[in-house]
Order: structure tokens, then C-alpha cells, then sequence
């Protein structure tokens, strides 16, 4: 790694925000209609998908601790900077309908919050070891494809 985030903070947070669904193993799951278990299970496999789309353009960059590898900035990183995490969000809500209850609903928000810190510590690291990275964050946002709508038009 050409970068590592310093501290605990960082360490805690990819643990908790990649293992505390895990948890949802041992929670009361509630009834939910056929209809909701086809929604989850469709949501459950499209961020699946996704996930291994966007692993397949980390390659080697990846891992689950905040380090700069290689900045990756093509593919579906060219459309938000954190695709994997919102590939992951899609099978969170996917998990969280699939385990309907208050016990799994909070347990997914802590899990979200991890990984918002995640983001936020990855940007870190990557704006401190890559210079090009500041230009890629003010092009790319952060996790919600903007697909033009609210990126600002070429000056002529």
C-alpha cells in the first residue's frame, strides 16, 4: 500500500461496517409478505452482482481496511467514487426487508454508518497519496450517480 489511515478509528470501522450484519444470524426475523421476499431476494442478488462488477475493477486495490493502493477511476468508479458501497447498500436494503423487524432495521443503520466512516476515511487516504484524486472527488460523486443531472455544464 502507497497509503494506510492512521489511527483506530479506521480499523474499527471497517471491521464493524463490513461484520455487524453477521449479527442478524442470532435477531427475530418478522413476517413479511411472498411479494416482499421476491423485492428482497431481487435486491439481495442485484447488489451481489454489483459487488463483484465493482471488485473486478478494484482488483488488487481492494481490501477492507482504508489503504491507497492504486486510484481507480474508470468503470463503475467513473460514475461514483464509491461504487462498492453503494452495491452494498442495495443488498443492505435487500437484508433489511428479508429480516423485517426493529432489531435488524437498527442493526443495518449502525452497519450504514460504518460504512459512511469507511467512505470518509477512505477519501482520506486517497486525497493524501494521490494529487489527482482532488480533481476525480470535485468530477465524481460520492455515492449517488448524478448521471449529469447536477454536474456543472462544460464552459464553451
Amino acid at each position: 500500500a502507497k497509503g494506510t489511515a492512521a489511527g483506530i478509528e479506521p480499523r474499527i470501522s471497517a471491521i464493524l461496517g463490513t461484520f455487524t450484519t453477521l449479527t442478524l444470524i442470532v435477531m427475530p426475523k418478522g413476517e413479511i409478505p411472498v411479494e416482499a421476499k421476491y423485492l428482497a431476494l431481487f435486491l439481495i442478488l442485484t447488489g451481489t452482482i454489483l459487488s463483484v462488477y465493482c471488485l473486478y475493477f478494484l482488483g488488487r486495490s481492494f481490501s477492507v481496511m482504508a489503504h491507497a493502493r492504486k486510484l481507480v477511476t474508470y468503470g463503475p468508479y467513473s460514475i461514483v467514487r464509491h461504487p462498492l458501497y453503494a452495491a452494498e447498500m442495495i443488498t443492505l436494503f435487500g437484508v433489511t426487508i428479508a429480516n423485517f423487524s426493529w432489531q435488524a432495521t437498527v442493526v443495518i443503520l449502525i452497519t450504514i454508518a460504518f460504512q459512511f466512516r469507511r467512505m470518509v476515511n477512505e477519501q482520506n487516504i486517497l486525497r493524501a497519496t494521490f494529487r489527482e484524486y482532488v480533481d476525480y472527488e470535485k468530477r465524481v460523486p460520492m455515492i449517488i450517480p448524478a448521471f449529469g443531472l447536477l454536474k456543472p455544464r462544460a464552459q464553451r
